[in-house]
């Protein structure tokens, strides 16, 4: 049976829009099995429609091709059974193809033509290559690359969803008339450069995508690290936390070091991470905040003969504020008897070039603020001041003109002007100017300057030989 044969059996005035737009969406290929019934009574027709009973005609179809928005490719090569009866109209879908996906089942329904109604249902099962299903939303209204610069080339990973779109069979009809849904899961995904060059792998999620939102919750790993995330963004919010990204995990020292956090030389085991992180996108986010849990970690910060055992509560935050070439980025951590507040000057990569300190505290040791920044030639400079400093635990090896055990790597420059400094205990000086030089652990020079408790006034040079 020919398709314009079988719509000679829709009476043109029965359900007219309804049946105009399946006269131009729906190309049914090859039809067959066609049955049709028809048990009038006087009566009928009234109003212009039929009850369900009193007309029936259904059919097999084959190689169909059906649209449902001007934005978005057909089902093409569909299966299934049509059938249309006095006030509705249904094709269900026994296999498919959309966008490279394979549909194994859906429904193209318009459950009345009166009365209110000529209403498209469209609903499908699928399974196929995220990036396919991603570029052709991309594609659509939605224009997700263009308005995200999102690197869809970037994503992998295989996916099934349900889909499902309700729309008024009219001309002109308003975006927000036009409601939609998916619900999928997404299994060994991965993503790209989803922060500077930090790869998202092994990703498995569920995927929720209507007319307001997206929302992709699930897990994945990076840089082997396994973690948690939940990214919503909602598509009629034009502020600036348009898009929330929420994660955590155990991340590893070598995460850390990736950034220029040498973690691995000061601490023991993976951190348990939380991230809270907004913006006007995903490839924008400008407010990010993440909290460190070091409790069960042991910190050995060997320059301030300190040491964190395992199990002694102890936190740290760090927040991130603003896009590359201008972010502020602040660092917090406690613990029992040690402080420290600053924040951190990074590049355009994201690597940390310097901090600022606002305070260093620990107790009986430390007291003091100031800079270190990273040179030109990956040198050091440290610029600090306060109240106290405590330099026994390094004295015999400055002495020994870096044959002591000097905590120091790489060319380092120190500045400091400190209230009360000790060099060793029952010997302290007061307002001291004190000044090194180390290139690798090799002292090249020393300068000390201050007054002794008795008020006498202490100026102290020492300098490398130049052989």
């Amino acid at each position: 049976v020919k398709p314009e044969q079988v719509l000679r059996f829709w009476p043109v005035k029965l359900g007219h829009s309804a049946r105009k737009w399946v006269v131009e969406n729906v190309k049914f290929g090859e039809l067959s099995d066609a049955e049709f019934r028809m048990n009038l009574k006087p009566d009928s027709l009234r109003d212009d429609v039929f009850d369900n009973e009193e007309l029936q005609l259904e059919f097999s179809f084959k190689n169909a091709e059906v649209g449902f928005l001007s934005d978005l490719p057909p089902v093409k090569k569909g299966v299934g059974r049509g059938r249309l009866e006095g006030n509705r109209f249904s094709l269900d879908v026994e296999s498919g193809e959309f966008s490279n996906w394979q549909i194994s089942s859906g429904l193209v329904q318009i459950p009345r033509f009166k009365p209110d109604g000529e209403t498209l249902v469209v609903r499908a099962t699928g399974i196929g290559n995220v990036r396919d299903i991603v570029k052709t939303l991309s594609n659509s209204r939605l224009q997700l690359e263009k308005q995200y610069g999102l690197n869809i080339d970037a994503i992998s990973g295989t996916g099934t969803a349900n889909f499902e779109l309700k729309r008024p069979i009219q001309k002109n009809v308003p975006d927000d008339a036009t409601r939609f849904s998916v619900e999928g899961k997404v299994r060994d995904g991965g993503f790209k450069g989803l922060y500077g060059d930090l790869n998202l792998t092994k990703g498995n999620a569920v995927v929720k995508v209507d007319n307001d939102h997206i929302r992709l919750n699930g897990y994945g790993e990076l840089l082997n690290t396994p973690v948690q995330f939940d990214w919503i963004d909602k598509f009629n919010d034009d502020g600036p936390e348009r898009t929330t990204l929420k994660a955590s995990g155990n991340v590893t020292p070598d995460l850390l070091n990736r950034y220029g956090v040498a973690s691995r030389a000061y601490l023991t085991g993976d951190v348990f991470t939380r991230l809270d992180a907004k913006g006007v996108s995903i490839t924008k986010l400008d407010r990010i905040d993440l909290d460190f849990d070091l409790t069960p970690n042991r910190l050995n910060f060997s320059e301030l003969d300190w040491i964190k055992p395992t199990g002694q509560p102890a936190q740290a935050a760090l927040k991130i504020r603003g896009g590359k070439g201008s972010q502020n980025t602040t660092l917090r951590m406690s613990a029992e008897g040690f402080n420290f507040e600053g924040a951190l000057k990074t590049s355009d990569t994201g690597m940390i070039e310097g901090v600022r300190v606002n305070r260093l505290f620990l107790e009986d040791q430390v007291n003091i603020r100031g800079e270190l920044l990273r040179t030109a030639n990956g040198g050091l400079v440290i610029d600090v001041n306060g109240p106290f400093l405590n330099i026994s635990p390094y004295l015999d090896g400055l002495m020994s003109s870096g044959e002591g055990t000097i905590p120091v790597f790489g060319d380092v420059k120190f500045l400091s002007r400190i209230d009360r400094l000790r060099l060793k205990d029952g010997l302290e000086l007061t307002a001291v100017d004190l000044a090194a030089d180390f290139q690798g652990p090799i002292l090249q020079s020393f300068s000390l300057k201050g007054k002794s408790v008795q008020g006498g006034a202490i100026d102290f040079q020492l300098q490398e030989d130049a052989e």
